[in-house]
């Protein structure tokens, strides 16, 4: 699996983890690190409180950073992170996230047309109409039920990358980031 994937699910990893360097707005975090090409690395936290979890639900479309319509939730977690992450955002920047934070880096993406890396992201864009093109690398785990989410009128904007486990059930611990990462590391031939 491509190298960029291995970095971005262990930033995303790392997200979770308070302790660590981070930015928090409200209930919502993203971290940032300097790559060796010196492009700039931003990976949002998916859904830990009930606050993250009003945000998924909240599923009214609102107008996208380039005006399609997208998943209201995400659209004002978005909004409510420009004024933190803008500062970061200078030269070239690849945007990661896993679950709720792959919504909001899809939506940063459309915003600064870079590359997007996501892991278990929910639908982010309105089904009738055409979402935009991005460079997205879309990772799903086979038994991840929240990639499926919202069930109806949304739509991913790519094809996923499929990881497999032996078990082939769906199953909500699938969906956890160390679960993704354990995934990645096992198809690198590495250990857990």
């Amino acid at each position: 699996m491509d190298n960029i994937v291995a970095v971005c699910v262990e930033a995303c990893r790392a997200t979770y983890d308070d302790t660590a360097p981070g930015v928090n707005v409200d209930d919502l975090r993203f971290t940032v690190s300097q790559q060796a090409d010196d492009s700039m690395l931003v990976a949002f936290r998916g859904t830990t409180c009930l606050t993250n979890w009003l945000e998924d639900a909240e599923s009214i479309p609102e107008l996208t950073p380039r005006h399609h319509l997208g998943h209201g939730g995400f659209v004002n977690a978005y909004r409510k992170l420009l004024p933190a992450v803008t500062p970061f955002l200078a030269g070239g920047v690849v945007v990661t996230g896993h679950s709720l934070g792959g919504a909001i880096a899809v939506l940063f993406a459309e915003q600064l047309g870079c590359s997007v890396v996501t892991f278990g992201c929910p639908k982010v864009y309105f089904d009738n109409e055409d979402p935009p093109a991005l460079h997205h690398i879309r990772i799903v785990h086979q038994g991840d039920p929240v990639p499926d989410l919202p069930p109806f009128f949304y739509r991913h904007d790519c094809d996923p990358v499929i990881l497999y486990d032996d078990d082939n059930l769906l199953e909500i611990h699938d969906h956890f980031i160390d679960g993704y990462a354990a995934c990645i590391i096992k198809q690198e031939g590495g250990t857990t």
